[in-house]
């Protein structure tokens, strides 16, 4: 699935403004589940959003026997989550699969459509996940490993850094645009609320188009090397195909180098202005 525009769009222009689904912060102090500067194990909200985990069972009047901060030290120190704000949106997803039938379906029915990368790593992750005792209570009776291994792929693979909130959260629209290294669009968040911008015009039929890496001044040897390392996928955009010159990479021409007009772009190497080829030597 891609987003696509169903109108013509001009530069400059907001297309989407979206609430995070879930979302978690890297501040210890922030309560996991209503995002507010106190303690999660005496917070009304954190014993709703778990009350039907075996860790709920541990809820006493002054809060929990293991507390809550010690579940996200664990699971963030699980290889595949390692962070503060990916261990509590996993808690939060953990605890939407157990509240009802209609939040388990929902979540599942969100999460099938979101592609999955590493999946095999993150299954890995599910499996240290319930082989240690204390955080097999966090995990739903009827959830599987694999189940557990997919909606950690797709938090890993499509969630966005929340930088005024201090953390990450998964936009269901946002997280469908595909990828880019000349993208036709950039994204903005504030709090827990992602802005979609374009920054070129963009027709009628387009896909829309974000840089997942933020690497547009990166060689394209390096972004290739880092999106397959975290996304799994070759990327073919306009940039990396050799369709677009590399505006951000430019070499002066052999023959006039002193002459501002005449520059050298990769993946060409030729100059736009005489049309003098750089030597392989020079581009070693």
């Amino acid at each position: 699935r891609i987003l696509v525009a169903a109108k013509d769009f001009c530069a400059g222009t907001v297309l989407l403004q979206e609430n995070a689904y879930v979302f978690g912060s890297w501040h210890s102090f922030r309560c996991f589940a209503c995002g507010l500067p106190h303690d999660s194990d005496k917070c009304a909200k954190a014993h709703e959003a778990l009350k039907n985990l075996e860790l709920a069972k541990c809820f006493t009047a002054d809060g929990l026997k293991q507390p809550i901060q010690e579940v996200e030290d664990a699971l963030s120190d699980i290889e595949g989550i390692e962070d503060l704000d990916r261990a509590r949106i996993l808690l939060k997803c953990l605890g939407l699969y157990s509240y009802s039938d209609n939040s388990k379906l929902e979540l599942m029915d969100a999460f099938a459509k979101l592609t999955t990368a590493k999946l095999e790593k993150c299954l890995t992750s599910a499996q240290q996940i319930f082989a240690d005792e204390s955080l097999r209570r966090v995990i739903p009776h009827d959830m599987s490993e694999h189940t557990l291994a997919k909606i950690l792929s797709a938090l890993n693979t499509n969630s966005h850094t929340l930088d005024s909130y201090g953390g990450s959260g998964l936009f269901l629209t946002a997280c469908i645009c595909e990828h880019s290294c000349a993208p036709n669009c950039n994204f903005t968040t504030h709090g827990t609320v992602l802005t979609l911008t374009s920054l070129v015009e963009i027709r009628e039929g387009e896909s829309i188009s974000l840089d997942y890496g933020e690497n547009y001044y990166t060689p394209t040897a390096d972004r290739l090397e880092d999106l397959w390392e975290t996304y799994e996928f070759r990327c073919k955009c306009p940039l990396c195909s050799g369709k677009l010159i590399d505006k951000t990479r430019a070499f002066s021409c052999c023959r006039n180098p002193e002459a501002e007009a005449h520059k050298v772009y990769p993946p060409t190497w030729k100059c736009i202005e005489c049309g003098t080829v750089l030597p392989e030597t020079i581009k070693a």
